[in-house]
């Protein structure tokens, strides 16, 4: 084998992000939800009654943000994991070559400068594809979240359609005695299951923070074993200096530079 005949192209990999599959964009659940943003006020008698609260506003507030961006991020990092792992693979199959044909003092030199390099890539490669898993998995638990509280609300809004339709008719015919007694039965048990319903979508709601926080926490806390799986083998901090070539001092890299 020759250094030409397994050569990867990392380039490949580094094209515009797509949707991860198994994703949809939280918001549009929503968004063909907006006429439960202004019920009538009768409707929003009987959440203030039972919740306290319009829950469509409530959650919108919860949920609003970028998250299909967010998703791509998560697509972006496996992308750079199989362009960093294609260059890493490069060397690697290089250095096949390179310690066959190169021998002494610099050529054990150079084998040993690429092979910590194509070693670090790799790392980098792990690293990326670790911050690729918490994305996504994140912006699935925030979609299916928020699919389960559309659910939610929109039966909380049926309910309370059907709860205020069954006041007012309390109230028409109130005279007759009976059917007023059977519309207040039905407010009150829409209103039960408003309140049940809004306890599921309170546990969802717990649920979801409670992952966004581990999330965030895996960026922030000083936890060794997290850190170690966002922190990549540092790259040579410096260029490989061929001896054969005639160069000026050696500089150590700045932050930051390829």
């Amino acid at each position: 084998m020759t250094a030409g005949e397994d050569i990867h192209y990392p380039l490949t990999h580094l094209t515009e992000p797509g949707d991860p599959p198994d994703f949809s964009d939280p918001m549009a659940l929503f968004n063909t939800m907006g006429d439960y943003l202004s019920p009538t006020w009768w409707i929003n008698q009987v959440l203030n009654d039972t919740i306290g609260l319009n829950p469509m506003e409530y959650v919108n507030q919860l949920v609003v943000g970028d998250w299909k961006g967010f998703a791509r991020c998560g697509t972006m990092w496996a992308q750079l994991a199989e362009s960093s792992e294609n260059i890493g693979d490069n060397i690697k199959n290089g250095l096949r070559w390179l310690a066959a044909e190169w021998q002494g003092n610099a050529g054990d030199a150079a084998t040993h400068y690429f092979d910590y390099a194509e070693k670090a890539l790799q790392s980098h490669a792990d690293v990326f594809r670790v911050l690729h898993d918490q994305y996504v998995e994140m912006a699935r638990d925030v979609w299916l979240c928020s699919k389960t509280l559309a659910d939610i609300i929109k039966a909380i809004m049926d309910a309370a359609i059907v709860a205020g339709l069954a006041v007012l008719a309390a109230a028409t015919f109130s005279w007759t005695g009976i059917g007023a007694g059977i519309s207040w039965s039905v407010a009150a048990w829409e209103c039960s299951q408003i309140v049940k319903l809004w306890a599921e979508a309170s546990a969802a709601i717990s649920t979801t923070q409670t992952a966004i926080t581990g999330f965030v926490g895996i960026f922030t806390s000083p936890d060794e074993v997290s850190l170690r799986e966002i922190t990549p083998t540092p790259m040579p901090a410096v260029s490989y200096d061929h001896p054969g070539v005639s160069q000026g001092p050696r500089q150590p890299r700045k932050r930051g530079e390829l």
